[in-house]
């Protein structure tokens, strides 16, 4: 399987917008009747069924076949207790596990839930208060219905935060993305 063929990167003015509207208008007249209702529940997910992603302004720039790239805003409520003016690490951990693991729905060819087996994350600096980053994962396979993802944060201009890497289980017991837009479980 080849997970990062057919990919679909629109150009950077359609991303522009909040919450990234016009680039999903745009690309929901490529998908298919399933991809839809991934890109459904998603952005119900983001939007209503997690405060956190609420909190981070999750903007999708990239979505292909096994590809993702989301920009976030690194708000004051992710500072760290001591008041030091970046944030707390474990925000990018929840950062790159939650968008390697969207990652994986981009790579499969049937919608299933996924669940994080493993997930590794490295820091090299942490971002300040209120800065906007930009988070990518590249699924680069599944084999044996477990994916294999690295993920990255970097800076608007390049510089990198966190490095990831994860295992996820495809096919796990629970509601997919597709059920949450319906509102099934």
């Amino acid at each position: 399987m080849s997970p990062r063929s057919g990919a679909f990167s629109p150009p950077s003015e359609n991303v522009a917008g909040a919450g990234g509207t016009g680039y999903l208008a745009l690309m929901s007249a490529a998908l298919t009747p399933e991809q839809q209702a991934l890109l459904d529940g998603a952005r119900k997910f983001f939007a209503d069924a997690h405060p956190l992603f609420g909190l981070l302004a999750f903007e999708p720039r990239k979505v292909s076949r096994g590809e993702l790239e989301i920009a976030a805003t690194l708000s004051e409520d992710f500072r760290q207790l001591d008041g030091a003016a970046e944030v707390h690490g474990g925000l990018l951990t929840i950062i790159l596990d939650s968008v390697m693991g969207f990652s994986v729905f981009t790579a499969l060819d049937e919608l299933k839930p996924v669940a994080t087996i493993n997930l590794r994350s490295d820091y090299v600096t942490l971002p300040q208060v209120d800065e906007n980053v930009l988070c990518t994962a590249v699924c680069e396979t599944v084999r044996d219905e477990v994916a294999y993802v690295n993920g990255e944060v970097r800076s608007m201009s390049g510089d990198l935060y966190a490095r990831g890497a994860g295992t996820f289980m495809v096919g796990t017991r629970g509601p997919s993305l597709a059920s949450v837009a319906g509102g099934a479980r």
